[in-house]
């Protein structure tokens, strides 16, 4: 089984530049995002078989979406789950619709389904105890791609390593 998530995985100087921003105002007592695992998780899947996984790569395979343009430009914290992150004010469609697209396909094989609401947003660091505020610069950020992601548990650290990617096209 692996741990798996679909994910808008950004290149290594977005990643930089949005780790930038917060360091200097995140308290040691937080953990923070580093650099290499920075992304906004459009669908959380959890623990998949073999089986499955090669079923649903070859369906997300047939989704046709278009490209994204995120502006992000807004920050927050949440209690629970003791995140920092930012993320859009505004959220384009087409982010909407790559999400509901790959549901449907979750669905269908029957994953089990995140009932929350998307609120589509990068976390920036965890164990943040209080709401944090820091300049933030808005970071715009024109997706091309979005990925099948495995999350593996190393002691003290977690890999994402990046299973399949698809483009974002004109639909």
């Amino acid at each position: 089984m692996a741990r798996l998530f679909f994910a808008l995985w950004p290149n290594p100087d977005i990643q930089a530049e949005l780790t930038e921003s917060a360091k200097d105002t995140l308290h040691h007592s937080c953990r923070r995002v580093s650099d290499k695992n920075i992304h906004l998780t459009v669908a959380f899947l959890g623990d998949v078989g073999e089986r499955v996984q090669s079923t649903l790569i070859n369906k997300v395979g047939n989704i046709r979406a278009s490209d994204i343009a995120l502006n992000i430009d807004q920050q927050g914290w949440w209690r629970q789950p003791k995140i920092c992150w930012v993320g859009p004010s505004r959220v384009p469609s087409a982010l909407f619709r790559l999400n509901d697209a790959i549901s449907q396909i979750t669905q269908e094989l029957k994953l089990p389904a995140d009932n929350k609401p998307f609120k589509p947003h990068i976390t920036l660091a965890r164990k943040v105890n209080r709401p944090v505020k820091f300049d933030f610069k808005s970071i715009h950020w024109k997706v091309k791609e979005f990925c099948l992601i495995e999350s593996i548990t190393h002691p003290g650290e977690v890999e994402y390593k990046i299973i399949q990617q698809w483009p974002l096209t004109l639909e």
